[in-house]
Formats: structure tokens, sequence, C-alpha cells
């Protein structure tokens, strides 16, 4: 007879994951407004507090590296350790470093919205995590993103240890570049990369690119 030591203990509350990056992209959108994208001190928890509990904000320390500066009580158990202050590529497997580095390097350097699956595998004591991970750059004043608004949720029995994601390669990643009003674009180093999403906008204006890896 086959048999398995699963560890269903500490369930991760139910949630829909796909409303919760909704939720947060949509209020992202609207804190934009006139002004392209929106500022740290413009987001306001109360208003994605059914995704609290899975959000960040991140500080952007080095190109394709950044750090939480705050983190949710999910993604602190999911980790077995208080978050704030460690890299984000704490919640990810050595082998998904590299796609999350490029991953930081187009939030920040273009910048976008980046949307992309997440995944802790299966194995003989541990039950299969499955979710999505959502970054949403914010401004400075003045000057290119330095933070980023972010959630990473994860469906499934969490178990008694850290859970490690990678991020796997398929069409459902999401990277698309936000334009921003001419005076943040002064501030971006690279005249080809202005040129290429420069020009006013009332509202963020949004291109859609599927990475197939």
């Amino acid at each position: 007879m086959d048999f398995e030591m699963t560890d269903d203990r500490d369930p991760l509350p139910a949630i829909n994951g796909e409303s919760l990056i909704q939720s947060i992209e949509r209020y992202w959108r609207e804190l934009g407004g006139h002004h392209g994208l929106p500022h740290r001190a413009d987001v306001d928890p109360a208003r994605i507090d059914a995704a609290l509990p899975w959000s960040f904000i991140l500080e952007r320390v080095a190109t394709g590296h950044a750090r939480l500066r705050v983190s949710g009580q999910q993604l602190n158990d999911l980790a077995q350790m208080d978050t704030r202050g460690m890299p984000l590529s704490v919640f990810f497997t050595p082998e998904a470093r590299p796609t999350l580095e490029r991953l930081l390097a187009h939030c920040f350097d273009l910048p976008a919205i980046v949307d992309v699956p997440v995944l802790s595998p299966r194995s003989l004591t541990r039950h299969k995590l499955t979710g999505r991970m959502i970054l949403l750059p914010l401004a400075n004043r003045p000057g290119a993103p330095e933070r980023a608004l972010g959630a990473l949720f994860a469906d499934g029995a969490r178990g008694r240890s850290a859970r490690h994601f990678g991020i796997p390669e398929d069409e459902t990643h999401r990277i698309v570049p936000v334009t921003q009003p001419r005076t943040l674009l002064r501030a971006l180093s690279g005249g080809a990369r202005s040129q290429q999403i420069a020009g006013p906008a009332p509202r963020p204006a949004l291109r859609l690119i599927v990475n197939n890896g």
C-alpha cells in the first residue's frame, strides 16, 4: 500500500487569488489618477484590507534586488520568520532567483506591472502550493521608481516548515509597461528607454507583453 506523510496542519485561509490580484491592481490604478504612478505615501492599507495578509512594500536596493519594507502575516507564516528587511528572494528557490531578478528589473526599470504564477512543489511531507505574485511600481519624489506595492498569495495546506516557490515559465506571465508623466521620465536613465515609454497620460497607459520564456 502506498501512503504519503503529509502535513495538513495550518491550512491557508480560503481566498480567491484572482480576485485578490485584481483588487490590488485596481486600487493601484485608482491611485495613479492624473499623476501616473502612485507614490508610497498614497497607499492606504485600509483600502486593501482583505489582501493585507498577503501584501508587501518593496524597496529597491540594486538592479534585480529588493527588500521587504512591510510584509503581511501570511507571508511571514510562509517563510516561518519576520520577513521585514529580508530580500524578496527569501520566498523563492535558488533556481527561481535569476527569473525573479529579471522580473524586479522590469518592474523598476521600465517601469512595469509584473504578474506571474508561483509554485511550491509537493513533497513526501508537504502539499503543493500554487498562487501568483504581482508587483506594482510606486513613484519617488522625484525620480525613477524605488518602491513597489505587491502581493504573493498561495493556495493549499502550508505545513510547518518554510515554503519556497518557483516561477513557472508559462503563458500566464504578464509584464505591462506603464507610461509615466514627462517630469518623471526625465529622471530615468537611458534615452532609448525613455523614448519608448515617453508621453503624458491621464491614466497609466498599458501594453500587454506575454512572456513565453
